[in-house]
C-alpha cells in the first residue's frame, strides 16, 4: 500500500528508482525485526519467543541508530518509505512497546538512541505528520484493550508526547493545526 501512496502532495516521491532495493531491503529488516518484533515479544507465549523477539526488537533498533549517524533518513538524505514504515513503531516505543510489551532492548527505550531519537523529531516536524499521531489515544487504547497484558486497565501517564518528540521546534502553523484538528 504505502508503494502505490509513493507520490505525496508534497512531492516528495518515497519510492525513488535510484534507491528502490536498498527501500526494499530496509523495509524487510524493519518489518521483521522490529515492527513485527514488537507484537511477536508482546504475545509471546513462551520464554524463548519473547528472548528471540526482544532480541530482534534491540538489534533492529541498533541497526537504525547506526545508519542513522551516517545519514538524515534511513536510506539517505531524503525521506523515503522506509521511514514511514518505520514511524508509527517508533513514535509509539516508548510509551507502549517497551513498557506494556517488555520490549525495551538493552537501552530499555527508543530515546536512548540518539540517532534514532534525532530522526524521530526530523520525521515528526515534516509537514502534516504531527496531526496524524494522537499518543495519549494511543496509550489509552492499548493500556485499556489488551486485557491479558493489562488487567487493571491502568494508563501511565508517562511518556507524555513532550518526553518522545522535541516539540520546541514544531512551527507555530504545526502546533495550531494539532490543537485545532484534536479540539474538533
Amino acid at each position: 500500500m504505502i508503494s502505490s501512496l509513493s507520490k505525496v502532495g508534497n512531492g516528495m516521491d518515497l519510492y525513488p528508482n535510484n534507491a528502490k532495493d536498498e527501500v526494499d531491503a530496509t523495509n524487510i529488516w524493519i518489518h521483521e525485526m522490529i515492527n513485527n518484533g514488537v507484537y511477536r515479544a508482546g504475545f509471546s507465549t513462551s520464554q524463548g519467543a519473547f528472548d528471540r523477539a526482544c532480541k530482534d526488537v534491540g538489534e533492529g533498533l541498533e541497526r537504525a541508530d547506526q545508519l542513522l549517524k551516517e545519514r538524515k533518513y534511513l536510506n539517505g538524505e531524503d525521506v523515503t518509505e522506509s521511514d514511514v514504515f518505520l514511524f508509527p513503531t517508533a513514535i509509539r516505543f516508548d510509551a507502549v512497546y517497551a513498557t506494556l510489551f517488555r520490549c525495551g532492548g538493552k537501552r530499555g527505550r527508543l530515546a536512548s538512541y540518539e540517532h534514532l531519537k534525532r530522526w524521530l523529531n526530523d520525521f515528526y516536524r515534516i509537514e502534516g505528520v504531527a496531526s496524524t499521531f494522537d499518543l495519549e489515544e494511543i496509550k489509552r487504547s492499548y493500556y485499556t484493550q489488551l486485557f491479558p497484558l493489562n488487567p487493571s486497565g491502568l494508563v501511565p501517564t508517562e511518556p507524555t508526547l513532550k518526553d518522545i518528540v522535541d516539540l520546541s521546534k514544531l512551527t507555530d502553523k504545526v502546533k495550531a493545526k494539532i490543537i485545532n484538528e484534536r479540539i474538533n
